[in-house]
């Protein structure tokens, strides 16, 4: 199988992507998906932020703040980042409350899921 490269990853999912050459078909079980990615914390902004106070451009504090970690923080990331610090300097990177995903269940149901799990098996 070819390399993928690093922002590839096989997939069992069924999206077939189909090759026509006048030779031959070739099927591909391959979805594209993007790299985990991690969320800058309150930290990270507040050091971004001391940065920008030295007028280092993304690309510098990127490579400070990722130094040693092992997610290192794109230059894309510490620009929105700065983009954001500029239009509102207090803005400490915390997410707005209810920003989240809504909810699949209800809090009844995550009870009835857990009582479920404990429950030991029945032979049939």
């Amino acid at each position: 199988m070819p390399s993928l490269g690093t922002h590839l990853r096989p997939s069992l999912s069924r999206e077939h992507f189909v090759s026509r050459s006048p030779l031959k078909f070739v099927t591909c079980n391959v979805t594209c998906t993007m790299p985990r990615l991690k969320q800058l914390t309150p930290f990270e902004i507040g050091q971004i932020k001391a940065h920008m106070h030295h007028e280092l451009e993304a690309t510098e504090i990127a490579r400070i703040i990722g130094k040693g970690l092992k997610n290192k923080f794109s230059h894309t990331a510490v620009r929105n980042a700065m983009v954001k610090l500029k239009e509102n300097p207090k803005w400490r990177g915390e997410r707005a409350a209810g920003s989240g995903a809504k909810r699949k269940t209800t809090a009844a149901q995550d009870k009835l899921i857990v009582v479920s799990i404990h429950q030991p098996k029945t032979e049939s």
